[in-house]
């Protein structure tokens, strides 16, 4: 359920992540506002975590959210939006990948184009933050999941983005690979098939000893 799970509204998850046995799951990490910037809720600030037997607790992460938005200059009424975040348990850090940035209030047709090409970086209980910049921004595109890729100490990450235009009724989605420092390994390449995408994962394929990403 939204907000601290005694609501009655159901949440719908845009992210979820393993972090020490337990699995995260949360939305979008801002206001439900509408094109006024009025607040309607802020239910979506709060993530679902679940134990191995299924128990589920929530926690709220508007402090965490709000740190966030700092860290990258849009304070309210500014936004960001997140659709993929990752907990690393290699570093002991979160990586955040914006679906979208945005220092201006929330629009619904000028979200269209606030895409991003942040990356942050966060400690644990997110008292510590980094954003760093990977390529160029394509103002449309927003990255919508990531995974690390094996085998790399998660120093290297294969992402997804997304582009959605609402009056062309237009979706397609790019893949991309880069690294911590920034350097892009893989310039975005749009895959086929005009849809979008909002996962990545990958498969151990125990035949040929090789590790295959699939969408």
């Amino acid at each position: 359920m939204e907000g601290d799970g005694i609501t009655g509204k159901g949440q719908k998850h845009e992210w979820a992540t393993v972090k020490d046995g337990e699995l995260y799951m949360g939305s979008v990490g801002k206001e439900f506002t509408d094109n006024s910037g009025n607040v309607i809720s802020d239910g979506n600030l709060w993530v679902a975590i679940m134990n191995r037997v299924g128990d589920v607790r929530h926690e709220d992460w508007t402090a965490n959210f709000a740190s966030v938005r700092t860290a990258l200059g849009c304070n309210w009424p500014g936004y960001v939006v997140h659709e993929a975040i990752e907990w690393s348990p290699i570093r002991r850090q979160w990586f955040i990948l914006p679906r979208r940035v945005s220092m201006d209030p929330y629009n619904d047709m000028e979200d269209e184009t606030r895409g991003s090409n942040k990356v942050v970086i966060a400690s644990e209980d997110f008292s510590s933050i980094h954003v760093r910049e990977v390529g160029k921004v394509t103002p449309l595109r927003g990255f919508s999941s990531f995974k690390f890729v094996p085998r790399t100490g998660d120093t290297v990450i294969v992402a997804i983005k997304s582009v959605e235009v609402e009056d062309k009724k237009r979706q397609t989605s790019f893949i991309t690979v880069f690294d911590l420092d920034g350097n892009v390994l893989m310039n975005e390449a749009e895959i086929p098939g005009a849809k979008k995408y909002e996962g990545v994962a990958f498969v151990h394929d125990w035949s040929s000893k090789m590790l295959v990403p699939h969408l």
